[in-house]
């Protein structure tokens, strides 16, 4: 059961990147702190409905609700800023190689094993995102895509670190609490931040983008409470690459398919890299 919902949790993820993407092209879009706040309160409905109107309230829940649902907010929004103005494709690539900070992190506190063979893989991986994300002059990049891709990279690795911690703290209970908890924070956060942004006068809202922020609250619950559960049951040095992975891949698909991105052959060349580094992470070449 825990790899279907493994598969599940991968097709929400490039999912969820793709509509991230797509929204652009909208002229009347929400602040992306609107557009995450109004995906935030999908949130709260659809987890007080999967626990059944319950809310366990202790020490754990609690505060590992606050530290994940701060964490998310900005994950989110440079998620958002960096599909928004680059590629779905290369965007993937470079956010989702955070799984290198969780198998360390996992080797390091929960002495999960890490072979020379997926060192070699890793390696392999930093050369391929090298190569995939080179960008030139000529490329159609818009201004900031590379700071927000940073961050994406870095706060893709926190979320995976929380997502452990709390697994190991409550004894992989309690996730649904504990998101409950996150997601109302979220939400408060991203509205009054929002309010920031906000002019004088009413807002008449593109009515794609509402079911652009609807759908993508649907999604991108789905897939991090997934990942809150797999990241306790599957152990970090297979979960992470697999998962990441198998996204980099089917987002680069998805970015030639649907977003009709055109790949250059040493990005090409970067993906099938990433490819053969996940053999080697995931320990299927062993």
């Amino acid at each position: 059961m825990s790899y279907l919902f493994l598969l599940v949790s991968i097709v929400f993820a490039v999912v969820n990147s793709v509509l991230f993407h797509k929204r652009e092209a909208l002229k009347n879009k929400m602040n992306p702190f609107m557009f995450n706040g109004v995906g935030s309160v999908v949130w709260i409905a659809v987890l007080v409905l999967a626990n059944n109107g319950k809310l366990c309230l202790n020490t754990n829940t609690v505060l590992y609700g606050i530290i994940y649902g701060a964490v998310q907010i900005l994950f989110l929004f440079f998620k958002l800023k960096a599909m928004e103005t680059g590629p779905v494709s290369v965007t993937t690539l470079i956010g989702n190689c955070s799984m290198i900070f969780s198998v360390v992190v996992s080797m390091i506190i929960w002495n999960e094993p890490v072979g020379i063979l997926q060192w070699v893989g890793i390696a392999i991986l930093l050369a391929g995102i090298a190569i995939a994300s080179e960008i030139r002059k000529s490329d159609e990049y818009k201004p900031l895509w590379s700071l927000y891709a940073v961050g994406f990279f870095v706060l893709a690795g926190i979320v995976g670190i929380v997502f452990k911690l709390f697994s190991s703290a409550e004894n992989h209970q309690h996730y649904t609490d504990m998101f409950i908890i996150a997601a109302v924070f979220m939400s408060v956060c991203n509205f009054l931040i929002s309010s920031r942004y906000a002019k004088k006068g009413k807002h008449a809202y593109d009515k794609a983008d509402w079911r652009y922020a609807l759908l993508c609250g649907v999604v991108c619950c789905a897939y991090n409470r997934l990942n809150a559960f797999l990241a306790g049951a599957l152990p970090g040095v297979i979960f992470f690459p697999v998962f990441n992975g198998s996204v980099i891949i089917l987002s680069a698909v998805a970015g030639v398919v649907i977003c009709k991105e055109k790949l250059k052959k040493m990005q090409l060349l970067g993906f099938a890299m990433g490819a053969v580094a996940l053999l080697f992470i995931g320990k299927v070449i062993v």
